[in-house]
């Protein structure tokens, strides 16, 4: 099994991603972007990127398309720009104190072609019907709730880090 990026509203590239390379996207993404996220959408982008959480979801099940983030039409090109930041600083290897081993280059190279696709992308591609909504938190995890560990921006079932540790 593995994992799929696309970028259907702009083209037919694809990143393909075995679940391994997708738990380390999604792991990287979290632990450098929950150290830059201050604004409550910027915040929301990071648990978004911790609901694909595949230790949750199931492996294989949460590749996506870039419309189906939670864009907000009205903070668009904010949203859009701290996504480019956060994948800035995973390129030129900033933030990445937290990590348990280096990324190697093809995670690097996955990292630039999602930079590409999000660089691409356009308020006029955001429809908010095709997007994957934040998972309510309904326990004793609160939406902005950070990992004491890793402090990244925990989803409705913990930390993505955490549960990157524990067998399916």
């Amino acid at each position: 099994m593995a994992n799929t990026i696309t970028n259907r509203c702009i083209n037919a590239e694809m990143i393909n991603m075995s679940n391994g390379y997708t738990s380390a996207f999604i792991e990287i993404t979290c632990l450098v972007g929950s150290h830059s996220a201050h604004e409550p959408h910027e915040k929301d982008l990071m648990v978004w990127f911790a609901q694909r959480d595949q230790h949750i979801f199931g492996a294989g099940a949460v590749g996506f398309d870039i419309v189906e983030i939670v864009w907000d039409k009205n903070l668009f090109e904010r949203q859009k720009t701290f996504i480019l930041q956060v994948t800035d600083l995973i390129i030129a290897k900033k933030n990445w104190e937290n990590m348990e081993c280096a990324p190697d280059s093809q995670t690097l190279k996955n990292f630039r072609a999602f930079y590409q696709m999000i660089a691409q992308f356009k308020s006029e591609n955001v429809d908010e019907s095709l997007e994957i909504p934040i998972a309510s938190f309904d326990g004793t995890i609160k939406l902005y709730d950070t990992c004491g560990i890793h402090k990244v921006y925990k989803h409705f079932r913990g930390c993505v880090v955490c549960n990157a540790a524990l067998p399916y």
